[in-house]
């Protein structure tokens, strides 16, 4: 009889923790089949622009972040300075945005990010090569909150584009419903202006920089624009990041969801 008892309980154990893993499995794919549902709304937390006149390491001071955030650092140069060598906040080594890198004859472009930040962190610092001489290397720097697995989902770069009264930069078309797009417009006579419809905008009038960028709500095709010096030309740069979703137990950059150990 009491081994009976003890059969019948560990059954019942069995059953629980089967049904138990059943609901985890099925909250999980339900995270993933409805994503515009299940995720936070995306928020930018902060937008800093800062320039360096030739130094080959430069660090810019920001507001404290958040843990678990995306930072996303775009970059443009004098072709001299470039290329970029790493960026850290003293802590992390941030990724190079893939297949991003470029130039033209006057200035190169490059995004650089780091997935999940760690809080209190007040200072990130961009190492290049070498510093241009005579040449302003400028960097915009977002906080994005609201990401659970931010991946790059389309980039472009224009470069030495004659602007008439109207800059257009680099388009990009996203995949998902809910995207983080940001944009630098590096102008050539020091005429930065905010943007005509990228919403978090702050430009340098005397370095010619805006930083942009826009938070989708559907899938599209994506471009900023920025009055501007017709006489001028422009570069200008386009990254986008959504969330990737996966059908396996593993989450980019993030833990595992069975076993907790960390992949990238």
């Amino acid at each position: 009889m009491e081994m009976s008892l003890r059969v019948t309980a560990s059954v019942r154990h069995e059953d629980r923790a089967q049904r138990s893993n059943l609901l985890r499995i099925f909250l999980i794919s339900i995270l993933f089949l409805f994503p515009s549902s299940a995720w936070a709304a995306l928020s930018v937390v902060q937008l800093v622009v800062n320039a360096d006149l030739g130094d080959a390491s430069f660090a810019t001071t920001i507001a404290a972040t958040g843990s678990g955030n995306l930072i996303v650092v775009a970059i443009t140069g004098g072709v001299g300075a470039q290329p970029v060598t790493s960026v850290t906040d003293g802590t992390n080594s941030f990724r190079e945005y893939p297949g991003f890198y470029g130039t033209g004859s006057t200035y190169f472009t490059d995004v650089w990010y780091l997935p999940y930040s760690t809080s209190g962190k007040t200072s990130i610092t961009v190492n290049l090569s070498s510093g241009a001489t005579g040449h302003h290397t400028c960097v915009g720097i977002w906080e994005v909150s609201g990401f659970i697995n931010p991946y790059p989902d389309g980039e472009g770069s224009v470069y030495d584009v004659a602007s008439g009264a109207t800059d257009t930069g680099a388009s990009v078309t996203t995949t998902s419903n809910s995207d983080f797009i940001a944009s630098q417009l590096h102008s050539s006579d020091s005429y930065g202006q905010q943007s005509t419809n990228f919403t978090t905008s702050q430009a340098s009038d005397s370095d010619g920089v805006t930083d942009s960028a826009l938070i989708t709500s559907s899938q599209g095709t994506y471009a900023p624009t920025w009055p501007d010096n017709p006489t001028n030309t422009f570069t200008s740069m386009t990254a986008a990041f959504k969330n990737q979703t996966t059908t396996s137990s593993t989450i980019v950059g993030k833990s595992t969801i069975a076993g907790n150990s960390t992949v990238y």
